[in-house]
């Protein structure tokens, strides 16, 4: 069953209803046997009671059927003569059922007085003795009475009186009879209205949309005049249900029109006649606004008038033209439907005011044509829904025949979308640049700072440079991904310090939540690794990111592990563990998907965009690799993958320990199990003899048995029980045993009087070292504030070119030049270099590509006519797949990105400069 055949047996089915209640309501209109006598007088509406019983009025009987006096300034007196001839007292209700009644004021004689009861609509509808949508007011009758009661009808707009005296029960059975038929009506125009606005939206088609505004006024309008609309809409505002009539009239009569007007679309077919309808929506549209500001009797006759006139003019003249003249089938259903909305409405509008008598036909003829009318539009709806498929139909059938017509308009498009992907990449290459230039300053001055000695806050600072630009670098590379356009690189790096860098940057912000970070890095993973260090460390970053974020207590550990070693080659396992919230079991095969989270209120709660995983899913699908997922929800979550890499063939590449530590006792007194294990695996790895545990009073009991006596130290955690570690530290502090404290970052307890090194976790295996050398006593090769780097002593005596215009970036240059025992000469842009490596011996060039007046590809072209045996390495900000091998071609001989990274720098010092002596052989 489609949507038109159902919202025909609707309408069908609420019409039938409302006839249904009309016929039944009708019958149980006869008044009540407790009127003896009702009879009735017009006079001033300001004439009060004691004046009309002097100035004895002539009373005319009240007409059976009722009365309407129709538009009228005057006032009615209703005099009733009720009796109650039963033993007991009656409770009674003096209703009205005309809700549009202004005032209606009941007087009764008592102790020689009269007495005053009023309701009415110009009261808010909570301010009413009875709350009920017909006009009620609460009368007791005494044991065998007789009394004569008066009542006073006023209103501004149609006068229409009937009224009744009726129990309780029989105003329950009145309203069983009428209210579910009523409510019905309404409910049905409700979700009309509701269905035609959504067809509205998902056809974007406005007739729907005028046709939902038209049955939404229709539905005001109508419970406005039923007395609903005071009692359910706006009980206490007065002025607005007074309002709403009007305006509703006016405006469902203006959408009507301009239904009309787009359904038979007068626009393409009759221009003449869409212009008369544009006239009449605009008289409609001003008749409300008028309403606004006149009295209400004035804007209730000119509404009426208005939305009668329109409709008429339209029904007489427009619609049979186009109908007839024109020929539109649509015309002719909107002639069918304007003509019963036109009879029920004129039927209603003559019964307002006085014109024709009342009845079935002028009570509910306006509810019957509109019906009627919805129920022709409907049909006329559907119609032209299958014309406009069979329409849709017959162009699909157009297009394909014109496929080959639109193949040179789409390889043009082609060619445009081309053109638009270079342009693209040429935004990211500004973009990258412009982020990168001043990014070298930061992260260049951090690093000269902490080669002269300075504090832990600077390494900070360098790892929050670190990530800012590992940010920029994933937007880019998500771009680059969904472009489908990924390149992996492959250069040498310290795999052993990746893992640990990665843990390092999440420490604090893992300490500040009370959670413990660890990391374990077993000795069958290689340290020197070929592979791609930048997507690695994304990879690593973004699953330590999420374990970080979504774990609100517990601890989350990196573990490193070697699967298969072979000469050239090797497999490392690397895995995330967490105790964190847990993954649902039917949320775990798309939680790698871009922008996805578990759900929306994870989102809100614990933030961020959800690119995490999805990056790190497919960085590890170019890899081939893949990453894997297992979670228990509430309990945590473990990321795993494995990467074959191509193990560094030069050994003196990887880093030894100090051969002082062989044989040295070590003690770790350490709370966390995890890192307690990793410690002391590392620590045996180096050869030292240990001992663990996590109880200081065990240490002590070794202690007095002589163990440590010399050539030994303790590893004490920062984070036990107070009275046991400081008792552990005098032991020691007499002993003169060296101690090296871990604590967790951020805690900065250091006491003034500390025993011994206190050393950050998760502890860097170099840094650990480092500690333990410090602590026994043994030299290093800390740098001193100020001394050459140790890579100075392995280069030759060599003037160096540092070509930039930006001064920040040569002064970063030239002092880690100088810093390496280097002569350095700057040049602020090419015509300088030029000049400068004619005047002056120049052994390398650092050449910046974007520069004014002379960029650094131009003068390395000229440099290299001059002098070709120059090495001239570029350095520039640009980090784009591509650039490295476009520069090669251009004639620059090596490659150097920003922001500087030190350590690449004197790969390529040593590369160019190296002393006789440094010379590999051969």
């Amino acid at each position: 069953m489609d949507i038109s055949t159902l919202r025909l047996e609707c309408l069908f089915l609420c019409l039938s209803c409302l006839c249904a209640h009309a016929a039944e309501a009708d019958a149980a209109v006869a008044r009540d046997s407790w009127i003896h006598d009702l009879q009735y007088c017009v006079s001033d509406p300001l004439l009060k009671l004691d004046q009309l019983l002097a100035a004895q009025p002539s009373w005319q009987s009240f007409p059976e059927e009722g009365l309407n006096l129709g538009f009228t300034r005057q006032a009615c007196w209703l005099r009733l003569v009720v009796e109650n001839h039963a033993d007991t007292p009656q409770e009674l209700l003096l209703q009205e059922r005309y809700a549009l009644i202004d005032a209606l004021s009941l007087y009764r004689r008592h102790d020689r007085a009269w007495t005053r009861q009023d309701t009415g609509d110009r009261r808010p509808f909570s301010s009413r003795s009875v709350p009920h949508h017909t006009l009620l007011i609460p009368v007791r009758l005494a044991a065998h009475s007789h009394e004569t009661l008066f009542v006073q009808v006023v209103t501004t707009s149609s006068l229409q009186i009937d009224p009744q005296l009726v129990t309780a029960e029989a105003l329950r059975a009145q309203d069983a009879l009428a209210l579910p038929a009523l409510w019905g009506f309404y409910g049905f125009l409700f979700c009309l209205g509701l269905l035609n606005f959504l067809l509205a939206l998902r056809l974007r088609e406005r007739s729907y949309l005028y046709l939902a505004l038209h049955t939404l006024f229709l539905l005001i309008f109508t419970m406005s005049q039923s007395g609903l609309a005071a009692q359910y809409l706006w009980p206490d505002a007065v002025e607005l249900g007074h309002l709403a009539i009007p305006c509703s009239l006016g405006v469902l009569a203006a959408f009507l029109l301009a239904f009309a007007n787009r359904f038979m679309q007068l626009d393409a077919t009759a221009p003449n006649c869409a212009r008369a309808f544009r006239g009449l929506i605009l008289l409609n549209v001003l008749g409300v606004v008028a309403a606004l500001f006149v009295g209400y009797r004035v804007a209730m006759m000119g509404t009426a008038l208005l939305a009668g006139l329109s409709v008429a003019v339209a029904l007489g003249w427009v619609v049979p033209y186009v109908a007839f003249v024109q020929r539109l089938r649509s015309a002719r259903l909107i002639l069918i439907a304007f003509s019963l909305f036109l009879i029920g409405a004129t039927l209603r509008i003559l019964e307002a005011f006085d014109l024709v008598g009342g009845g079935f036909l002028t009570e509910q003829g306006y509810f019957v044509g509109a019906m009627l009318e919805l129920i022709v539009l409907s049909v006329g709806l559907a119609e032209r829904i299958e014309r406009m498929r069979a329409e849709l139909a017959g162009l699909n059938r157009g297009l394909e025949d014109k496929v080959v017509e639109r193949t040179e308009s789409l390889r043009i498009a082609r060619d445009q979308a081309e053109a638009a992907n270079r342009a693209k990449s040429v935004f990211l290459a500004n973009v990258s640049h412009e982020i990168r230039t001043p990014l070298n300053g930061v992260i260049g001055l951090t690093e000269l700072a902490l080669r002269g000695g300075s504090q832990p806050l600077l390494e900070r600072i360098q790892s929050s440079a670190d990530a800012l630009l590992e940010i920029v670098n994933s937007l880019l590379d998500f771009s680059k991904i969904e472009a489908g356009k990924l390149e992996l690189e492959t250069s040498a790096f310290d795999l052993w310090k990746l893992l640990e860098d990665c843990t390092t940057d999440f420490a604090g912000r893992a300490s500040s939540r009370g959670l413990q970070l660890v990391h374990s890095i077993d000795n069958g993973v290689p340290q020197r690794v070929l592979g791609d260090r930048v997507r690695l460390r994304q990879i690593v970053v973004n699953l330590l990111g999420n374990a970080v974020k979504f774990t609100e207590q517990g601890e989350i550990k990196l573990v490193a592990k070697g699967l298969q070693t072979s000469e050239a080659h090797t497999r490392v396992s690397i895995s995330v563990h967490d105790t964190g919230i847990g993954i649902p079991a039917d949320k775990l095969t798309g939680i790698c998907n871009a922008f996805t989270q578990v759900d929306s209120s994870t989102t809100r709660r614990y933030g961020g965009t959800g690119l995490g995983l999805a990056i790190a899913s497919r960085l590890l699908g170019a890899m081939q690799s893949q990453l894997h997922c297992e979670s228990v929800e509430g309990q945590g979550s473990r990321f795993s993958f494995s990467i074959q890499f191509e193990v560094e063939v030069d050994s003196a590449c990887n880093w030894k320990p100090h051969a002082q530590l062989r044989d040295v006792q070590a003690a770790l007194v350490i709370k966390h199990p995890e890192q307690r294990a990793y410690l002391n695996e590392v620590l045996q790895g180096w050869g030292l003899k240990t001992w663990s545990g996590a109880d200081p009073s065990q240490l002590e009991e070794r202690l007095e048995q002589g163990w440590l006596k010399k050539n030994g130290v303790v590893l004490l955690d920062a984070g036990l029980p107070g009275a046991s570690s400081a008792a552990l530290r005098q032991r020691l502090e007499q002993c003169h045993t060296p101690c090296v404290t871990l604590e967790p970052p951020l805690l900065h307890r250091v006491p003034t009087d500390a025993t011994g090194i206190w050393l950050e976790t998760p502890v860097r295996r170099r840094k650990l070292h480092r500690a333990i050398l410090q602590a026994l006593g043994v030299p290093t090769e800390i740098d001193a504030p100020g001394t050459p780097s140790p890579v100075g002593a392995k280069l030759r005596a060599a003037c160096v070119l540092v070509v930039d215009d930006e001064p920040l970036n040569r002064w970063v240059a030239k002092t880690a030049l100088e810093q390496r025992g280097l002569l350095v000469t700057e040049a602020e842009g090419g015509l300088a270099a030029l000049r400068a490596v004619q005047e002056s011996t120049i052994d390398l060039v650092l050449m910046d590509i974007r520069m004014p007046e002379m960029d650094g590809i131009e003068a390395t072209r000229r440099l290299k006519v001059q002098k070709q045996d120059l090495p001239i390495i570029a350095l520039t900000a640009q980090a784009i797949k591509g650039d490295r091998e476009e520069l090669l071609r251009a004639g620059f001989d090596d490659y150097l990105s920003k922001p500087i990274r030190f350590g690449e720098l004197e790969i390529l010092l040593l590369k160019y400069l190296a002393a006789e002596s440094a010379a590999p052989d051969g």
